[in-house]
């Protein structure tokens, strides 16, 4: 009798190692204490590759690990499939937040953005201003039906008056405006991610961050102003990397005022 495991690997993004990984086929001999291993493929990075499956209606990643048996165990004829193994990494990095309309983007562009030893400045597809930090989530998909049926009322926001810092290792805008629908995203997604801050919500958009040995409070002071009414919330993704991080929209919800249907 051979015993064939399918074996399922799953490389997501940044989580995946620098190295090649390597997918072994492994062949069980019920008359041996041994088991044979041998080298099939290489997988270069990146890359989700499974192994071919005997199955023609093979489970995929994310669905329940079963096994199925027809005829007499053990008897002439018997037809044993042994379960398959999977291996799940699909954890992402979450956040919900409003992300200011071109023209306010403008005014926050338009500020200076001098050189300074130790200080990033972020990017323009980075200005975004987070209602709740959910940390790393195994799914998305409750978060956003949280979002969905959560009462969120449209809003307005507005950017300034002035520049300012957060002890010395960010500098932002601040952004006033968003306390209430700040607060019934959290309501809504308590049960999920990380659990909410003590702290009180402060609503800012950051421009910078000070690296090991920086400060950003010398940049504070200048004047910014910008109004802009706010008609959905996002949940994003959040992917590190050595430039900073990238977002990915995963799910937009618009307010209520704004939503089609009944």
């Amino acid at each position: 009798m051979v015993v064939v495991v399918d074996v399922v690997v799953v490389v997501v993004g940044a989580a995946a190692s620098s190295d090649d990984v390597r997918l072994t086929a492994v062949t069980a001999h019920p008359a041996s204490t041994t088991t044979a291993a041998t080298p099939a493929m290489i997988l270069p990075r990146g890359v989700a590759r499974r192994a071919p499956s005997r199955d023609p209606n093979p489970a995929g990643v994310g669905s329940p690990v079963t096994g199925r048996e027809s005829g007499a165990a053990g008897g002439a004829g018997a037809n044993h499939r042994p379960p398959r193994l999977a291996v799940h990494t699909a954890i992402v990095r979450l956040f919900v937040a409003v992300a200011p309309p071109a023209d306010a983007l403008a005014a926050v562009a338009r500020l200076d953005r001098p050189d300074v030893p130790g200080v990033r400045w972020t990017t323009a597809d980075q200005w975004h201003v987070t209602l709740r930090f959910l940390g790393e989530v195994e799914d998305p998909g409750p978060v956003a039906a949280a979002l969905d049926d959560a009462p969120l009322v449209p809003t307005t926001a507005s950017l300034g008056p002035r520049v300012a810092a957060l002890g010395r290792g960010v500098l932002m805008v601040p952004v006033a405006g968003l306390d209430a629908l700040a607060e019934a995203v959290v309501s809504a997604t308590a049960g999920v991610g990380q659990p909410p801050g003590d702290r009180p919500f402060q609503g800012h958009l950051t421009l910078a961050r000070a690296r090991r040995g920086g400060s950003v409070r010398g940049l504070a002071g200048a004047a910014v102003a910008a109004t802009f009414p706010v008609k959905e919330v996002r949940l994003v993704r959040s992917r590190l990397g050595p430039g900073g991080a990238r977002y990915e929209d995963v799910h937009v919800r618009p307010l209520d005022e704004f939503r089609r249907g009944p």
